[in-house]
């Protein structure tokens, strides 16, 4: 439905998707038939897109590969994996890698989404362009679950006991993925040290046995979690970001608050649909990656993501 953007076609390795027409399986009719693809490098060699929407993982060992392939076919592309959004904030090898194949095929990387990549990050940070100082900062969302896909709601451990989530938590699979980038982001663009932040991850559970969105979750048992990363200095809190993620959660919003000058508070009632808001914030992303210099970008290098007509 965009002016200046055409579908071209789609890659999935499921074997229950790959090889059937695109609008059987978004029910949507398109003036001529768009077949899905097997494997990425298929899609580009056959059909020659100029930019490649990637959602197929949240870690940048999962997506490495994937993005190399793209950029190396002299695709640039936007991906919603969470760890691109700063990728050598935890993996200062695979950035620099991916930044000379992107300079070397003259295509560009960018990752981006709603969280991590706008609500608690490029918002908080496009509010500090008013500041004359910025003493510290805040950015919250709290989330209902029953309202999120289902996948999403496995993710945050709803129905688990309190032991099964702390293991989990201790293996390093539970939490939500970008928060730490996040936080990262701002402390970059604040002048503050990245290597102070302080991460904790708890659940959150039911005080009474609860039966919503499918599920029955006992008394005691995990509804979802709160994840925080915090900075202090001289014992003045400088950043807190806190996510909280839950089954029946009340008055859902998504908010931000700055002390300095001029202090500031924002607060969207009901928060940011997070579904909706990552595929809105790729798709408008598409033509900035596509007229950027090679290599891999943050958002802050390109133009504030806006909507395409």
């Amino acid at each position: 439905g965009k002016r200046g953007l055409t579908l071209v076609g789609a890659a999935d390795i499921s074997p229950e998707i790959n090889g059937k027409d695109l609008s059987s399986i978004l029910g949507t009719e398109f003036p001529e038939p768009l077949k899905v693809y097997g494997s990425i490098s298929e899609l580009i060699r056959e059909i020659g897109p100029e930019v490649i929407l990637l959602t197929t993982g949240s870690r940048c060992e999962t997506v490495l590969p994937q993005l190399e392939e793209i950029l190396s076919l002299g695709v640039s592309c936007v991906t919603s994996a969470e760890e691109i959004l700063i990728a050598d904030y935890r993996n200062p090898e695979a950035a620099a890698r991916l930044q000379e194949i992107a300079e070397r095929h003259r295509t560009a990387v960018v990752g981006t989404g709603v969280n991590p990549g706008f609500v608690m990050d490029l918002l908080a940070i496009l509010m500090t362009g008013v500041c004359e100082r910025v003493d510290a900062l805040r950015a919250g969302r709290k989330i209902d679950l029953a309202t999120r896909r289902k996948a999403l709601q496995k993710k945050a451990g709803v129905g688990m006991t309190v032991e099964e989530f702390r293991q989990q938590v201790d293996a390093g699979r539970m939490g939500h993925v970008g928060l730490m980038e996040s936080a990262a982001l701002i402390c970059r663009c604040l002048g503050w040290d990245e290597g102070e932040l302080i991460e904790t991850i708890n659940p959150l559970t039911a005080e009474k046995e609860i039966a919503m969105a499918g599920w029955r979750v006992p008394k005691g048992r995990v509804l979802g979690l709160r994840h925080t990363v915090g900075l202090k200095r001289n014992w003045q809190e400088l950043l807190r970001l806190d996510l909280q993620m839950s089954l029946g959660a009340k008055d859902p919003a998504d908010w931000v608050e700055i002390d300095g000058r001029p202090e500031l508070k924002l607060g969207i009632p009901g928060g940011v649909p997070g579904d909706w808001a990552t595929a809105a914030l790729l798709v408008h992303t598409a033509p900035s990656i596509f007229a950027a210099p090679p290599g891999l970008h943050t958002i802050l290098d390109l133009p504030p993501v806006r909507f395409v007509p």
